[in-house]
């Protein structure tokens, strides 16, 4: 939606590169320089405040390759939404409340939606969060049937951002929204 904004997102479009490769990049760019972010964060942390042990570090390290594998269901997620924004110039505002109420689902609805497998596999990044949730209290493990669920729900918002954005594509193309092109 920023892209749409600032008015370079046809710019994106008219690159030889795959508008979907194009999204999938940068949502995998953001992702990685916000994880960074994090470990600096928890780094900073490990020095000033006492109560941080080094133990985290390395739970966090841990947890590290289930949320690399799992940050595509929320990539796909996103370009389902950022997709409207090319049907829909003006839906910063209701981007903003899905995400918010996906994020408070998310936040504190995670270890209710983890004991439902299929609500686990329809809502993005659902399980990977009540895996790191619970294997952060130190109640479970990672197991192999929460990376297989994890990989299939991206799969699964993958697809429905690569359909939505393809859709809407196609849509704006007939309604001449993309008519410079």
């Amino acid at each position: 939606m920023k892209e749409n904004t600032q008015g370079t997102l046809e710019q994106l479009y008219l690159n030889a590169r795959s508008f979907y490769s194009l999204l999938i990049i940068k949502g995998v760019a953001v992702s990685i320089l916000s994880i960074i972010e994090s470990m600096l964060t928890l780094s900073l942390c490990l020095l000033f405040v006492p109560n941080v042990k080094f133990s985290m570090i390395l739970q966090w390290i841990y947890v590290l390759p289930l949320l690399l594998i799992a940050i595509f269901s929320l990539i796909g997620i996103g370009m389902t939404c950022a997709s409207f924004a090319l049907k829909y110039k003006n839906i910063s505002n209701f981007y903003s409340m899905v995400s918010s109420i996906l994020f408070g689902i998310l936040t504190y609805g995670a270890i209710f939606l983890n004991k439902k497998p299929i609500l686990t596999i329809l809502f993005p990044f659902a399980k990977a969060n009540a895996t790191i949730q619970l294997f952060l209290r130190g109640k479970t493990q990672i197991s192999a049937n929460a990376y297989i669920i994890i990989i299939i729900n991206d799969l699964l918002m993958m697809a429905l951002g690569y359909v939505v954005l393809k859709y809407y594509l196609k849509e704006s193309k007939k309604s001449g929204s993309l008519s410079k092109f």
